[in-house]
């Protein structure tokens, strides 16, 4: 008897190690899906890495440090370039950092090859950061008058369509605000507006846009109804809900967004700058801009924690708070790179089998 009752405990052990074996199994089987996978990613690796992978420059800004970081292994700078000299200087190269500057408007891309000597192979590596220089006064507030400090400012503030059409066609101003509760459809010829601030706060209006502005505020604008066609545009919105439409032949140097809680679409149809996602707010990017731009992926700042951000095209995430990011068909090739260790970055793959390389 006592030798059946140990044969049965050791049926028994048996039993359960095949069983936990299998659940093991079953759960790494379903935390590789890649059918729709949630992944709370990290940046605790400790690989070395640039402190930014895309950085916007204005005209005329040097001296940004471009430095490593989570430099465990000793790697050091060897050499540095950047693909447009015309475009962003790279400079004052040291052991663990360049400085960069932004000489006139465009994009370029900044190469660091690295070597390390605590280690006998895979000893160099190359990183790359993309660099976006802007005009010098793109999105700044209007100048001062020195002697009182106050704001120099023309402004008017206009509802109808013979309204807009008078105010851009006063030089002299250098604020306009279409402000209006009507259902007007509004549209903005072709013209370069570089002196002019254009604040949008007309919830009911649509509006379609051909002109190129100092800045263009979204406060308040009618569902799905901007219309940008124009090149060189930066939009800031502040809109609790907004939808900008951009046309193929169309250039966004980008879009800011700044208001909590907003739910901001963005359908890119031509090319797109970038993003910056300043609030707790919920972005959504469609459209065919990278078929448009030699399948670049858009850049994508996510600044603000608890942002969320849904693509459906190819981008470039940089995040350095916690953010929900969601990457739908067609956003294949697209990466992300958390810069601040302690963020946490939820990643919803819908992808068709592709894997964003770094959060395995």
């Amino acid at each position: 008897m006592c030798k059946k009752k140990q044969e049965e405990e050791i049926m028994k052990k048996k039993f359960i190690t095949k069983a936990l074996a299998a659940a093991l199994s079953a759960s790494m089987a379903f935390s590789m899906s890649s059918a729709g996978p949630m992944t709370a990613a990290s940046a605790a690796a400790k690989v070395v890495r640039l402190n930014t992978t895309y950085k916007t420059l204005r005209v005329g800004q040097k001296d940004y440090k471009l430095r490593l970081v989570s430099n465990t292994l000793n790697w050091k700078i060897k050499k540095a370039s950047t693909t447009n000299k015309k475009i962003a200087m790279v400079y004052g190269k040291k052991a663990s950092y360049v400085l960069l500057k932004g000489k006139s408007t465009g994009r370029a891309t900044i190469k660091l090859s690295l070597k390390t000597s605590a280690r006998k192979t895979k000893n160099t590596k190359t990183l790359k950061c993309r660099v976006n220089v802007i005009a010098a006064n793109q999105g700044q507030n209007p100048g001062t008058d020195p002697g009182t400090q106050k704001p120099v400012s023309a402004s008017a503030t206009v509802g109808t369509q013979a309204e807009l059409d008078a105010a851009l066609a006063n030089a002299a101003l250098t604020d306009i605000t279409i402000r209006t509760d009507s259902a007007v459809n509004l549209t903005i010829p072709a013209g370069s507006h570089s002196s002019v601030n254009l604040t949008v706060d007309a919830p009911n209006a649509s509006v379609t846009n051909s002109g190129v502005f100092k800045s263009i505020i979204l406060a308040s604008i009618k569902a799905d109804t901007w219309t940008e066609k124009a090149q060189g545009n930066t939009f800031r919105v502040t809109a609790s809900k907004a939808r900008i439409v951009a046309d193929t032949a169309s250039k966004i140097a980008g879009v800011i967004v700044t208001k909590a809680d907003a739910d901001v679409v963005i359908v890119s149809n031509g090319t797109l700058g970038g993003i910056t996602i300043s609030a707790k707010a919920k972005v959504t990017l469609s459209g065919t801009a990278a078929e448009n731009a030699a399948l670049i992926p858009v850049m994508i700042e996510a600044a603000a924690a608890g942002a969320e951000f849904r693509a459906s095209l190819p981008v470039a995430v940089e995040t350095a708070a916690d953010a929900v990011i969601e990457l739908q068909e067609k956003a294949e090739k697209s990466t992300i790179s958390i810069v601040n260790e302690s963020a946490v970055v939820t990643v919803k793959n819908n992808t068709k089998g592709y894997t964003v390389p770094g959060l395995l």
